[in-house]
C-alpha cells in the first residue's frame, strides 16, 4: 500500500471523482468524507486533504469523493441535489468497503455533509461511527445565512467596484457564485433537522467550537481554525498544533478495531 492520494472515478456510472488515501501500512479502519457544498466546498479542500493524509498516515484510509454537480464530478452544476449526494455517497460506501477491506466504516460529515451522512446511516447499518465538522444542524437556516451572505457580499466594494451597477443584481439560482437549482433549494428548506435525523447504533462525535447536538463525544475546535465557514477569501490557515490535536482526538475515537470488520 502506498500513502501517495490516489484519484479515481467510481459509482456505477463512473461518474463520481475522489480521492482515496491508503495507509502505507495495515489498514485499522476507513472513513468516508461527505463533504459540504456549494462556496463551503471550495473552502474546506484543503482542509479535507489534510485530515485526510493525516488519518491514512496513522493507518486509517480515507476516501474523498466529490458529489455529481459539484467539484470534478460529471454533471452540470444544477444536478446538484442533497437526495442525488446522498445516492453518490451510498455509492462512494461500497467502493470504500472494497479497497480498504473494511466492512464497518466510520463517515465524516462537514457542514451540509452531516445532513447527508446522517441520512446515509439510516440505511447503512455497516456503519459504525458518525463524525459530524462543524455540522449545518438546520438547513433552511444555512440556505437563510447562505442568501444574506450573498447579498451583502454584493453590496461590498472590497468585492466589486463602485461603478453601476451597484450593488451587482442578484443573478437567479446563483448563490456566492455557485448553482442552487429549485430542488436543491426545496429539499434544503424541507430537511429535517440534523438533531431529528439521528439513528441510534452508529457512536457520534461532533467537531466544532460548541457542542450543538449534545449526547455524543464533543472534540472542541478552536477559533483560528473554525473561521473558515465564515471566509469568502480563504484566509484560514489549517495544517496547526491544533488541528493535530483535533485529528488525535479523532483517531483516539474510532470504533473498536477488532470490531471494525477488517477483511483478513
Amino acid at each position: 500500500m502506498s500513502d501517495i492520494p490516489r484519484p479515481m472515478h467510481i459509482g456505477h456510472a463512473r461518474e463520481i471523482f475522489a480521492v482515496y488515501h491508503a495507509p502505507r501500512g495495515p489498514v485499522r479502519g476507513a472513513v468516508l468524507v461527505c463533504p459540504p457544498i456549494a462556496h463551503e466546498l471550495v473552502n474546506s479542500y484543503r482542509l479535507l486533504n489534510l485530515v485526510a493524509v493525516w488519518l491514512a498516515e496513522h493507518g486509517i484510509a480515507c476516501l474523498r469523493p466529490d458529489y455529481r454537480g459539484s467539484g470534478d464530478s460529471a454533471g452540470a452544476d444544477d444536478v446538484l441535489t442533497l437526495s442525488g449526494a446522498l445516492g453518490d455517497m451510498r455509492e462512494a460506501a461500497t467502493e470504500l468497503r472494497g479497497i480498504s477491506g473494511c466492512q464497518s466504516i466510520a463517515v465524516l460529515g462537514v457542514r451540509v455533509g452531516a445532513l447527508i451522512a446522517a441520512k446515509l446511516a439510516q440505511h447503512d447499518t455497516g456503519i459504525a461511527a458518525l463524525w459530524f465538522w462543524q455540522p449545518v444542524t438546520d438547513a433552511a437556516a444555512w440556505l437563510d445565512e447562505v442568501s444574506e451572505l450573498d447579498r451583502t457580499t454584493r453590496s461590498s466594494t472590497k468585492f466589486f467596484h463602485p461603478i453601476a451597477p451597484f450593488p451587482k443584481p442578484a443573478v437567479e439560482g446563483d448563490l456566492l457564485g455557485c448553482t442552487f437549482s429549485e430542488q436543491l433549494r426545496r429539499e434544503l428548506k424541507q430537511a429535517l433537522p440534523l438533531g431529528e435525523s439521528l439513528v441510534t447504533g452508529p457512536a457520534r462525535l461532533v467537531v466544532d467550537t460548541h457542542d450543538t447536538l449534545p449526547g455524543g463525544t464533543f472534540v472542541h475546535l478552536p477559533a483560528p481554525i473554525a473561521r473558515w465557514i465564515r471566509e469568502i477569501e480563504l484566509r484560514t490557515a489549517f495544517m496547526s498544533p491544533d488541528l493535530h490535536t483535533v485529528l488525535e482526538q479523532l483517531r483516539n475515537s474510532y470504533p473498536d478495531l477488532a470490531a471494525a470488520g477488517i477483511a483478513t
